[in-house]
Parts: structure tokens; sequence; C-alpha cells
């Protein structure tokens, strides 16, 4: 049985494991996109990082984490069931070591 602390712990686990997927996975799109001067706004459930097995479809879990993730860092922007990386976003994603948290 999982006590409340250990849950936590999965849950936090779980929300740094979708952004730093997530984050890594939309900036590839972006500079694929970009390159190909294409539209650089995607849908969320485009990416395979929101399909992951440890994620349960159907549960807010990501649009909260995501949307969360949107208010305290900045470096992505939400509108309905879309996401783009910000300037902000793009420049964490061209230092040399870009950690997502």
């Amino acid at each position: 049985m999982m006590t409340e602390s250990c849950i936590r712990a999965s849950s936090v686990r779980d929300k740094k494991i979708l952004i730093w997927n997530f984050m890594e996975e939309l900036c590839d799109m972006y500079d694929t996109a970009s390159k190909k001067r294409s539209q650089t706004v995607f849908k969320i459930r485009d990416f395979k990082s929101t399909r992951l097995p440890i994620f349960t479809p159907g549960e807010p879990f990501i649009f909260q984490t995501l949307k969360e993730y949107e208010q305290d860092k900045g470096f992505i922007r939400i509108q309905g069931d879309t996401v783009t990386v910000t300037s902000k976003g793009l420049l964490k994603a061209k230092e040399a070591r870009h950690d997502w948290d």
C-alpha cells in the first residue's frame, strides 16, 4: 500500500518527467517547423510525451501540470488545446545545460 508521502513523491516525479520530455519534444518540433517555415503552434495531444503510459488518458493531470508550468516559468504559452514555446523558452533551450525545472 502506498503512503501519502509516497504518492506525493511519485506525483512530483511524474510532473518532472512530463515537463522534461514535453519541453525537449516541443523545442525539437519548434526547430523543425521554423526551418520549414511552418506553423509553430502545436496541439498538446499530438506530443508523444503526453501519451506516455505513466499518464492516464483523459485525466486532467497533463493539462494542469502544463498550465502550472506556463504560469510558473513562462517558457510556454497555452491557448485552448495548443501550445507554443515563448521567446523566454527559446533562450532557455539554447543554453548548454537547460534544466526545465
